[in-house]
């Protein structure tokens, strides 16, 4: 295979749904408002006005009426802040719309009023994780396991939050999930991107292939089965991968971008080129792609055409030192001397 096809890698698949972006793991697809305590939601009664700031804030939250709902807790604290579920469903409300230090701190109050509640610490652990504080999430999380040890969502989430900074824990923690719910989609879809971002791809591809079976739906897990099959040297089955992904889900730019790589990587430079095409028009931002399309020009003798992209790639991302060295090169071959030593020397500087 030509050499200079090292330097491009399989590109990582978006979270599923919208957790959290460029995150590939997934704690839990419900909302933060998915766990609701058992309470019963009066009927409004306009005429006589006898709803409490409560009830009237559980009426708009039920309507997905989030900021008007937060006013209504508001006063309900207010009048009495002893009463748990009023910080429990402004909490709730706060982690919709995304203010999730807002909604560790009501869920916080909570649980200075109970702290023996396994739900709202998980749903404390959930906010920490999206606003990106894992080690807090990770004490959450196993405070919630604490208080209920059978919770297989718990260990699911906790492993997430490891895996920002332990990829073996995290491990352990899918598989306890898995071991408490042996049909846990999400556990066996997060280890099994975990065993392929530390390189076992055979598990790796054990484990997405469950999620698959599943949820025959599940775009992601045939993105990411598709990069383990890519980096194998699988490159027919990776393309079928990344093929069904995109039937489910046409709008994604990265799954063009992959199937591109592994068209590239099969010889198939015509495919690979309308691939990438594609996945410019959906994300004219994402240089690695405009850096696999100058190489596939390249390979295909439109040395011109390679430099323009890798001139957006630079463009896109000022220290892709790849984009520099692949450039200079082409720079050196056309006889661009003084351009060829500056691009080498940024990629020097870049530590290449």
């Amino acid at each position: 295979m030509n050499s200079s096809m090292t330097f491009v890698a399989f590109i990582g698949h978006q979270a599923q749904g919208n957790y959290r972006g460029n995150r590939h793991l997934d704690p839990q697809t419900a909302t933060m408002a998915g766990f609701r305590p058992e309470i019963n939601i009066p009927a409004l009664d306009v005429g006589k006005n006898t709803m409490t700031p409560f009830e009237i804030g559980m009426f708009h939250f039920h309507l997905g009426e989030f900021d008007s709902a937060i006013n209504y807790f508001s006063i309900a604290t207010e009048l009495d802040n002893t009463v748990r579920n009023s910080y429990i469903f402004r909490a709730y409300c706060y982690a919709n719309l995304n203010k999730f230090e807002f909604a560790i701190r009501d869920f916080s109050e909570a649980l200075k009023l109970d702290p023996n509640d396994p739900n709202v610490s998980y749903r404390r652990g959930l906010a920490n994780d999206r606003s990106g504080r894992f080690k807090e999430a990770v004490t959450d999380f196993t405070e919630s396991i604490r208080l209920n040890p059978n919770n297989a969502q718990a260990f699911c989430s906790r492993g997430c939050s490891l895996a920002m900074f332990n990829h073996q824990r995290a491990l352990s923690d899918f598989s306890t999930a898995i071991k408490l719910d042996p049909k846990y989609r999400l556990a066996f879809y997060n280890r099994g991107w975990t065993y392929k971002e530390l390189g076992y791809l055979d598990e790796a591809i054990a484990d997405l292939t469950a999620a698959i079976q599943l949820n025959p739906s599940d775009a992601d897990a045939f993105a990411n089965r598709g990069m383990a099959h890519g980096k194998k040297g699988n490159f027919d089955n990776a393309i079928g991968d990344f093929t069904r992904a995109i039937e489910l889900d046409p709008q994604h730019a990265r799954d063009y971008c992959n199937r591109g790589l592994a068209y590239q990587k099969n010889g198939e430079l015509e495919n690979a080129i309308v691939d990438f095409n594609t996945s410019i028009l959906l994300d004219a931002t994402d240089f690695d792609t405009f850096l696999c399309r100058g190489l596939a020009f390249e390979q295909q003798g439109d040395l011109d055409g390679a430099i323009t992209d890798y001139t957006h790639a630079i463009e896109l991302n000022t220290t892709c030192a790849q984009a520099y060295i692949q450039r200079g090169r082409l720079y050196a071959k056309l006889g661009y001397k003084s351009r060829a030593t500056a691009d080498r020397s940024e990629a020097r500087k870049l530590g290449l």
